[in-house]
C-alpha cells in the first residue's frame, strides 16, 4: 500500500487530456494532501499535549473530519456527474491474488 506522499506524487504525475478529468484529479490530489496535512498535525498534537489538551482537541478533529468528508463528497459528486455525462460505469475485476480492482468503462464500449 503506497504512502500518502507516494499517492500524491502518482496523482500529480498522471498526464490527462480532458479538462474535466484534470479538474477531478486535482480534487483528489487536494483531498490526499489535506489528509496528509491532518495526520502530520495530529501526530504533532499528540506528541505535545497532555491528557487535557487531547480531550480539548477532539472538537478540532471532528471539524477536520467534517471538512474531509465534504471534500470527498464533492469529489464523488463531480465524478458521478462526469460518469453520467459520458456514459461511464464501474466494473469490478480481480487480480490473481483476489485483490479487487475497480475500473471505469464506457457503455458504448460494451
Amino acid at each position: 500500500m503506497p504512502t500518502l506522499g507516494e499517492l500524491v506524487d502518482d496523482l500529480e504525475g498522471i498526464k490527462l487530456e480532458h479538462k474535466e478529468v484534470k479538474e477531478l484529479n486535482q480534487l483528489k490530489i487536494e483531498i490526499q494532501k489535506e489528509i496528509y496535512k491532518g495526520f502530520k498535525e495530529l501526530a504533532t498534537m499528540i506528541a505535545e499535549m497532555d491528557r487535557q489538551g487531547l480531550d480539548e482537541s477532539a472538537d478540532i478533529l471532528y471539524e477536520y473530519e467534517d471538512k474531509l468528508n465534504k471534500m470527498v463528497d464533492n469529489f464523488n459528486d463531480e465524478r458521478a456527474e462526469l460518469m453520467e455525462k459520458y456514459d461511464i460505469y464501474w466494473i469490478k475485476e480481480y487480480e490473481e491474488d483476489g485483490e479487487r480492482i475497480d475500473k471505469m468503462k464506457r457503455k458504448e464500449d460494451d
